[in-house]
Formats: structure tokens, C-alpha cells, sequence
């Protein structure tokens, strides 16, 4: 089965991360599942480090064209609810 370049670039909200190399995979749920599980390592990373919690990362999946194939939105919203003392 031949392998495909997808490119996955990373948007945090604030900054934009171009994959410039690629990466192949045999299929695009493969690209997806890959991508999929970028947006929650760098989500967990962002906590990890004490960033603000409230935050959305994009993954989009380019195909070799360079064509926007897929996109994956990992969010995470934190709501403090008053106490009741």
C-alpha cells in the first residue's frame, strides 16, 4: 500500500506552527489519528507548564497539495463555580 505526505500544522490560539517536512501515513484516519493525538499532548503540555487553561489547539491536515484535508480541535475550559460557605 503506498504511503502519502500529509503535513499537520498546529495553531495554539495565538501562535501557528507550519509542518514543513511532512510525515507519511498509510491512509488519512491515520493523518487524523495522528493529528488528534498532537492536539491533546500539546493541550497536556500547556497545563503541564501552568498556561492559562482556557484554551483551544488546532491540528489541520494538509495533504502533498498542500489542500486543508481535515482539521482537529482540541479544547479544554475550566469553570469555577462559586463556593457555597
Amino acid at each position: 500500500m503506498p504511503m502519502s505526505r500529509y503535513y499537520l500544522n498546529v495553531h495554539d490560539g495565538v501562535n501557528y506552527s507550519i509542518g514543513e517536512e511532512g510525515l507519511e501515513f498509510d491512509s488519512l484516519a491515520a493523518a487524523e489519528r495522528a493529528a488528534a493525538l498532537t492536539a491533546f499532548e500539546l493541550g497536556l503540555d500547556r497545563v503541564r507548564k501552568g498556561c492559562p487553561a482556557n484554551h483551544e489547539m488546532v491540528v489541520e491536515v494538509r495533504d502533498e497539495q498542500q489542500q486543508r484535508v481535515a482539521m482537529v480541535t482540541s479544547a479544554m475550559t475550566i469553570h469555577r463555580l462559586a463556593s457555597r460557605a
